[in-house]
């Protein structure tokens, strides 16, 4: 049973740094991501410039993808138990 409530605030503790690393990180990673939109969007921007801008909010939505499961990680483990 002690080992139980010991693993079970270990997941708590890492669940709560993992939501704020996610909080820390999304904040200005939405930054990016809307930049990039705002780059491609940008009338008369030549094509060369749409495609990074396109290539950033690639990458920019990968790394939210990546933060999301992180966070998503404990509560998998924590129903597993």
């Amino acid at each position: 049973m002690e080992k139980v409530i010991q693993s079970e605030r270990r997941l708590e503790s890492i669940q709560k740094l993992a939501a704020g690393l996610a909080h820390e990180i999304n904040n200005p990673l939405m930054g990016i991501i809307n930049y990039g939109h705002v780059i491609q969007n940008h009338k008369g921007g030549d094509a060369e410039t749409k495609n990074y801008a396109r290539l950033i909010i690639e990458q920019g939505e990968r790394i939210a993808a990546i933060i999301r499961n992180l966070v998503y990680f404990p509560k998998k483990i924590r129903n597993n138990l």
